[in-house]
């Protein structure tokens, strides 16, 4: 868990003793040369003389020197009584905090002998009294450190666990991690207290251990790699990057099937079920795939009904003119991608060495290859590996183009949770509540939440982060905090939430429809699999043969549209924050327009567009790609004028052609310098961005074509221009531009945009995106342009 060890803190107290000791001999020696003394002739044997009495602090001594002289004698009394201090000090202060910590109360027990302890005891303590029981001493202040006994009476003696508020078990061992958690439980006679923390990916050793008769004490497990993957999906879900991308469904690429790589994989499928989305692409490539492969499908029979799901055998390349990749990977891996764009990367493998080798070729694979133009995301252990390819400097923009976006550091979402112990799981419980007061549940999955086996806990947390996609598909933000309370917006909830608890509420069959696929697909990684009778020891239920909700019995139908209303029930109504109905606006103008016309015409447009988007219980997105000229002028006079005035403020650059090769294009027709023409643009554009709370930049380009061929070859840059028209004209709610109402001087025009957007009909099928399927556009398209007329010099 730990990305890196907490750097020790040294005590200062042996340098000063040195430094003073040496200050003592230097001016007592020089006092004794150069001051007034009772000796004639003093020779070098008088001063050193000097100096052990002055350490001994003799009092007929001091009485005949020179100030000098006495100043080193306090030096060295200084010295003689530091030194004796911080003896005592470094002999009997592990008994004083050994003392401290046995006696303590509503303290935090960490339990571990490496740097992961460590890390998560040095966060808790900004917040909680912390005792670290480990083999090896920490040098953190805050921290009490307790050697760690071999029995686990003593340990419970040591760190007064009976009196703790919570105890976090995560040694290396997984299974001493359970021993100790248990027999930690089994003692406290139904007390509520302390909460077991234990660390385990292994599943069935954490169905077993969540399942321990402890009385009220609850062992909850955790595992790092789950609550980053949780984290990630939470923060940056799959099903809304998709949907930006234009993509039908979701398609993760995963580099190393590790026990991160596993974790990410499972929840980029159950993030990737929303309304209008196919069923979940992952592609795994791992040095090791034949194996991993038939490991991960063996205990999960019917794995293929819940996702498309293919691994490729790769060993990264560490030639320098070579790709991470070899030819025939990248072969396969096309073959993937023309089934469905990439959309998403996890780079998970073994070290770091291999993760940081794979992100810095990666932008040399995406531009030789003209594919996976998709957010990326890493972890590495090493934070100071981090600076060289993570894009840092603008962390809310996800850029394809270049680096990669760092994981959330587990040891914050960890100590999060143990913080707060008492919400954790609070929608996951809910919905368990609920499944257990209903007709026809199991004996297994309806026991008491601190009994319950940990698959049934975990499919109840999926249920419950599954409620973000829910509402995506109804036409609502989705990004929030796995470990949070869902929060809804209280007029968006009034709204468009609330009319979901009425039986006739044509959303109902859709919603349910979903969650009947999150639960079959729950269900099928979980190892569950088709059976005429069900069997919780063998995995089998009758529900699995019927993918299609249309299929189920209606008693089965009623479940499902009952859980929605349970699902949402748990939201948490917020005002201000949470999520909200989004509008997108379209923003587009020429670019050869006089500097003067162009102020005039964007301040025109500004004052037409605020009134219709200054509300604060909205996300307001603006759509445009930048080109430099009214397109970013537009922009930014949009962003400033709504900035406080929305619920949030994000942007959208739909990039068809690649920005440099624009920005070089543009460069030549104005006959300026490309690299100052440049950098000027660039710069403008990083300003921007800050005034954004999130922006996305979605490349659009031909799938298979490089990015100099762009610069090339005319007719691919026209057609790329053509494109981000359409994803303009499919993908946006209102269109704002600056036109001189000529029709269009050529492909990807302005003149082009307008015609488009007033039929999108017209559009080809080669450049249409379609329609979103959760934004079906605007009803009447006449009334959702507006457009300020511009005075342009005519073309030459």
């Amino acid at each position: 868990m730990a990305d890196h060890k907490p750097k020790p803190r040294r005590s200062i107290l042996p340098l000063l003793i040195a430094v003073l000791a040496v200050a003592a001999i230097i001016l007592v020696i020089v006092g004794r040369l150069v001051g007034p003394t009772p000796v004639a002739q003093p020779g070098w044997q008088d001063a050193l003389y000097s100096v052990l009495l002055a350490f001994t602090l003799d009092g007929s001594f001091l009485g005949q020197q020179s100030i000098i002289a006495l100043l080193g004698a306090f030096a060295a009394a200084l010295v003689f009584y530091l030194a004796l201090f911080g003896s005592l000090w470094v002999v009997f202060r592990r008994r004083l905090v050994a003392w401290r910590a046995a006696r303590s109360r509503r303290h935090i027990v960490v339990v571990g002998d490496d740097a992961d302890a460590e890390e998560l005891a040095v966060v808790l303590s900004a917040s909680a009294n912390v005792v670290l029981v480990s083999a090896q001493p920490t040098q953190e202040r805050r921290v009490m450190w307790v050697e760690r006994p071999t029995v686990t009476s003593e340990l419970i003696a040591a760190a007064s666990i009976h009196n703790a508020r919570s105890v976090v078990v995560m040694l290396a061992d997984e299974k001493v991690n359970a021993a100790i958690a248990t027999s930690i439980a089994s003692g406290r006679d139904g007390a509520a207290e302390p909460a077991i923390w234990c660390r385990t990916g292994d599943r069935l050793v954490a169905d077993r251990v969540a399942a321990v008769e402890t009385g009220a004490s609850r062992i909850l497990v955790f595992d790092e790699a789950q609550i980053m993957a949780r984290e990630v999906f939470a923060r940056q879900p799959a099903h809304a990057i998709a949907e930006r991308m234009a993509a039908d469904r979701v398609h993760f690429l995963i580099l190393g099937f590790g026990r991160l790589g596993q974790a990410m994989a499972e929840e980029a499928i159950f993030s990737g079920i929303a309304a209008g989305l196919g069923r979940p692409m992952i592609t795994v490539l791992d040095r090791h795939a034949a194996r991993a492969e038939a490991v991960y499908r063996e205990s999960r029979p019917a794995l293929d009904k819940a996702v498309d799901l293919a691994f490729i055998e790769a060993e990264l390349i560490t030639s320098e003119n070579a790709p991470a990749l070899s030819r025939a990977a990248l072969a396969e891996l096309a073959l993937r991608d023309a089934v469905a764009r990439v959309t998403g990367i996890l780079i998970c493998l073994g070290s770091d060495a291999d993760n940081v080798r794979f992100a810095l070729a990666l932008p040399d694979i995406r531009r030789r290859e003209g594919r996976y133009f998709a957010p990326a995301f890493m972890r590495l252990r090493d934070p100071d590996a981090e600076s060289v390819v993570f894009a840092t400097a603008q962390p809310h923009v996800l850029d394809p183009n270049s680096g990669v976006q760092p994981l959330e550091r587990p040891t914050r979402l960890v100590a999060s949770d143990i913080l707060d112990a008492a919400h954790r799981d609070e929608a996951a419980r809910l919905l368990h509540a609920a499944y257990s007061g209903g007709a026809g549940k199991s004996a297994g999955a309806s026991t008491d939440w601190n009994h319950l086996p940990e698959t049934y806990r975990r499919a109840n947390r999926r249920s419950a982060d599954h409620i973000a996609a829910k509402l995506f598909s109804i036409g609502l933000t989705s990004e929030h905090d796995a470990h949070a309370p869902m929060l809804v917006e209280r007029h968006a909830h009034q709204r468009i939430v609330a009319p979901l608890a009425a039986d006739g509420d044509a959303r109902l069959p859709l919603l349910a429809a979903l969650e009947h696929r999150r639960w079959a697909a729950d269900r099928v990684v979980d190892g569950w699999s088709y059976a005429a009778t069900r069997d919780d020891d063998l995995k089998h239920h009758p529900l699995l043969e019927r993918g299609d909700y249309a299929e189920l019995p209606e008693l089965e139908q009623r479940k499902d549209r009952d859980q929605i209303r349970t699902v949402l029930s748990s939201v948490v109504v917020s005002d201000g924050k949470g999520a909200m109905p989004e509008i997108r606006v379209a923003l587009a103008g020429h670019r050869k327009l006089d500097p003067a016309e162009e102020q005039r015409a964007v301040t025109a447009l500004v004052e037409r567009l605020i009134p219709r988007l200054a509300v604060k219980d909205h996300v307001v997105t603006l759509v445009s790609p930048l080109a430099p000229g009214a397109d970013l002028a537009l922009t930014e006079g949009v962003a400033r004028a709504l900035r406080g005035k929305v619920g949030e403020l994000r942007l959208i650059v739909p990039e068809a052609v690649p920005y440099r090769v624009v920005l070089d294009t543009i460069a030549r027709e104005e006959e300026a310098d490309p690299v100052g023409f440049a950098e000027a643009v660039l710069k403008r554009r990083r300003a921007l961005f800050e005034l954004f709370a999130r922006v996305d930049i979605v490349r659009l380009g031909l799938v298979g074509r490089t990015d100099d061929s762009y610069a090339r070859q005319k007719p691919q840059f026209e057609l790329g221009l053509v494109r981000a028209n359409a994803y303009l004209v499919r993908r946006c709610d209102l269109l704002g531009v600056l036109w001189d109402g000529a029709p269009t001087r050529g492909p990807g025009g302005t003149g082009d945009l307008v015609a488009g957007w007033c039929d999108p009909a017209s559009l080809s099928p080669g450049v249409d995106p379609g329609a979103s399927p959760v934004r079906p556009g605007p009803a009447d398209r006449e009334a959702s342009l507006i457009a300020v007329t511009v005075s342009r010099a005519p073309a030459h």
